[in-house]
C-alpha cells in the first residue's frame, strides 16, 4: 500500500501514515479531490472529502486511552470502554469537516472521555460518562451573569448538538 493509505479495521479506520501531514505547509484543512459528478446522496447531502490535519492524530489519542491501564489516576478509575470511545470517535467525526482547531482529548476520573475545545475567551467540553450520559460545558469569560456558562446533560449523542457546539466555540 501507498503511503497514506486508509485501511479500515474492525472498527475503527487506522492509516499506515500520517496522511495528514501538513507537508512543509502551515497547518490547515486539506481538501481532497471531489468526484466528477456532482450527484448526491440521499437526495441533499454532497460527500465530502475535507478532512482536518488533526482527525488522524485524535483517532490515534482515543486509541491510547482504550490502552489504559487499570486504576490509570490512582483513584481506581477504569479504562475508558469500548463502546465509549466509539461515542468519542463518532462525534469527533462528526466535527472534523468544521473548520475546528484540534479538540484535547482526555481521560476522566471514573472511565470516562473529555473532548475540550479552547478559542479565544470560549471553552467547551464535552464529558462522555461511563454510565452512558453526556455532560457539556459551554464558558464565555466575556459574559457574566448565567448566559457566560451553560451545562447540560444528555442521555445519548444524538441529543447532543455537537456540531453547533463547535460553531459557537470557534466564533
Amino acid at each position: 500500500m501507498s503511503a497514506g493509505t486508509l485501511v479500515y479495521g474492525a472498527t475503527t479506520p487506522s492509516f499506515e501514515a500520517d496522511p495528514f501531514a501538513t507537508r512543509g505547509r502551515a497547518p490547515h484543512r486539506e481538501s481532497f479531490p471531489k468526484p466528477a459528478s456532482s450527484e448526491t446522496l440521499a437526495g441533499d447531502v454532497t460527500p465530502s472529502f475535507d478532512v482536518n490535519p488533526w482527525f488522524g492524530s485524535s483517532l490515534q489519542r482515543l486509541a491510547e486511552l482504550g490502552r489504559l491501564r487499570e486504576d490509570w489516576d490512582s483513584y481506581g478509575s477504569t479504562t475508558p470502554p469500548q463502546w465509549l470511545l466509539s461515542i468519542a470517535r463518532e462525534l469527533i467525526g462528526a466535527v472534523q469537516p468544521e473548520i475546528v482547531d484540534e479538540p484535547k482529548i482526555v481521560p476522566v476520573t471514573g472511565g470516562g472521555v473529555a473532548l475540550l475545545w479552547n478559542h479565544g475567551a470560549r471553552e467547551l467540553q464535552i464529558e462522555i460518562l461511563p454510565t452512558g450520559g453526556i455532560e457539556y460545558l459551554r464558558a464565555d469569560e466575556n459574559l457574566r451573569g448565567p448566559e457566560a456558562v451553560l451545562e447540560e446533560r444528555v442521555t445519548s449523542a444524538e441529543l447532543l448538538p455537537v456540531k453547533s457546539l463547535v460553531r459557537w466555540v470557534m466564533t
